[in-house]
């Protein structure tokens, strides 16, 4: 059965004017974001993408822990335990759109810091999600940190139109690299944060049948031109779901679909209602 992953934060927030950096724990905007998911999502998300610049300051993974704590106490108070949930996990560049060009990363840097991230998590139950990895050096570290610390992680790679990673890379490749040094933990490959055309190459040009994970944008528009999610220039949310279904329909592999960038609340509760009929 395919499953429906939560809406993304960062559009259902901004769209109530919120600032991420905001303090979680008072917050009622995240609350209620993340109740709303809840009614309509089988995979429920804490937003923790935003945070990943923590880990870049002096003291980080403190604060960045802290930050962790706060946002699995409202997930356990809005899902409880018997819904599968999980938290959002930046990728090591802090330029996932590559857009002042491609800067490959090294792997050992990158697993140091998924390590640091995965070992926020060590202790809370949940399943880490890495999005929007645009080089592969990114995800294999991000694999590395998963098989040291023996626990099963999403890996999320965020594509151009021709299904390729932000770099240049083919979605393939960058599986294969993964799956290399991972020892099995990771249970999700996927694209994110692209157009519909971005995702159906991907499948199309996959040779290793893992790729089981997408979640569009609600916008064909250059993601590098997104600014985060606060400008999405929407477009038709019907044809959008539309093609989120065909997909499915396209490739039976597929386990979980959902909306990235300007894809809110409503939306997937749209998709919810076409996708259970």
């Amino acid at each position: 059965m395919v499953k429906l992953l939560s809406a993304p934060y960062g559009s259902a927030i901004a769209k109530e004017r919120h600032e991420l950096g905001d303090n979680f724990r008072l917050n009622e905007v995240v609350k209620r974001v993340m109740s709303a998911n809840v009614n309509y999502a089988d995979i429920v998300m804490g937003a923790t993408f935003g945070a990943r610049n923590i880990l870049r300051e002096q003291n980080g993974i403190e604060a960045y822990r802290n930050a962790i704590r706060i946002q699995a106490e409202l997930l356990m108070n809005s899902v409880g335990f018997d819904r599968q949930h999980g938290f959002f996990l930046g990728p090591f560049t802090d330029d996932c759109y590559l857009a002042n060009g491609v800067v490959h990363p090294k792997v050992n840097e990158a697993k140091e810091f998924h390590g640091e991230q995965l070992s926020a998590l060590e202790y809370i139950d949940g399943l880490p999600w890495f999005e929007a990895f645009p080089t592969i050096n990114d995800a294999k570290g991000a694999a590395l940190a998963a098989k040291t610390f023996g626990k099963d992680v999403a890996i999320n790679f965020v594509v151009s139109d021709n299904g390729n990673l932000r770099s240049g890379e083919s979605v393939t490749d960058a599986i294969r690299a993964c799956e290399s040094v991972s020892g099995g933990f990771v249970r999700y490959y996927g694209v994110n944060c692209c157009s519909y055309e971005g995702a159906k190459n991907a499948f199309l040009a996959d040779k290793t049948g893992l790729l089981n994970v997408f979640y569009l944008n609600a916008s064909d528009q250059d993601p590098s031109t997104l600014e985060g999610s606060c400008e999405v220039v929407k477009e038709d949310i019907s044809l959008r779901i539309s093609q989120i279904l065909g997909l499915i329909e396209s490739y039976p592999r597929v386990q979980v679909v959902g909306g990235c960038c300007g894809f809110e609340i409503e939306d997937l509760e749209l998709l919810s209602r076409q996708f259970r009929r």
